[in-house]
């Protein structure tokens, strides 16, 4: 069964995706991201959580953005972007951090993405 995925921001649905969709292997991808984390001297460790492409089109992110993602399977997430305390970069508008608040997978795991779709 192929996952999918919504994407809300502020409550409006605002990327939608079906993993069935996406072209190519994605176990070619994760032997890909497998041999480069090893190479780089991180391996993939047990449980980690592994996210081989997206399920859906990217969508622009501001401060004071707040999105939540469910993704059949995994589960929810939910994130919210504030203004980035770093003004060495002033010229550029888009210059946000992001603080995760209620992950659903535990506090442990790590995810790691490598773009195929």
């Amino acid at each position: 069964m192929a996952a999918t995925m919504t994407l809300e921001r502020g409550g409006e649905t605002v990327s939608t995706g079906d993993g069935a969709a996406c072209p190519g292997d994605p176990l070619a991808a994760l032997a890909r991201l497998a041999r480069t984390a090893r190479d780089a001297g991180d391996p993939l460790r047990a449980g980690q959580v592994v996210l081989s492409g997206a399920l859906g089109p990217m969508v622009p992110a501001a401060a004071g953005d707040v999105f939540s993602a469910e993704i059949t399977g995994p589960g929810s997430v939910s994130v919210r972007f504030h203004a980035s305390s770093d003004s060495s970069d002033s010229s550029d508008s888009r210059n946000e951090g992001a603080s995760v608040y209620r992950p659903r997978s535990p506090s442990s795991a790590r995810a790691t993405s490598a773009p195929t779709c």
